[in-house]
């Protein structure tokens, strides 16, 4: 869905494109974060550690609701006629032919 947002709609692309950047970092980063921490837990002070670890899962939470914003702004672009979705096509191309089946069958 983002590659048919690269030729048509710069603008809203590069919206999706930072919250995605985003969400990869901040996701991405959470897991050497948390290693960290309890590395600093076992070795240096247990308090430094659960800090640590306490921060990874912060980073993890708010990378998580990056990625689901950016998604949102696929949603909210389907909704709003500037993105179509083949699956929504494909959807409704399956409810025109139920109706018409049905349709027939009350002939």
């Amino acid at each position: 869905m983002p590659a048919r947002l690269l030729g048509r709609d710069q603008e809203l692309y590069g919206a999706y494109d930072r919250l995605n950047a985003e969400a990869e970092f901040r996701t991405g980063s959470a897991l050497p974060l948390l290693a960290t921490g309890i590395a600093c837990y076992m070795q240096v002070d247990p308090s430094v550690g659960t800090s640590i670890i306490t921060g990874a899962a912060l980073v993890f939470v708010s990378g998580m609701k990056r990625a689901s914003e950016a998604s949102l702004l696929l949603l909210e672009a389907i909704r709003a006629g500037r993105l179509e979705s083949s699956v929504l096509e494909d959807a409704q191309g399956i409810v025109d032919r139920w109706e018409k089946v049905i349709g027939d069958a009350y002939k």
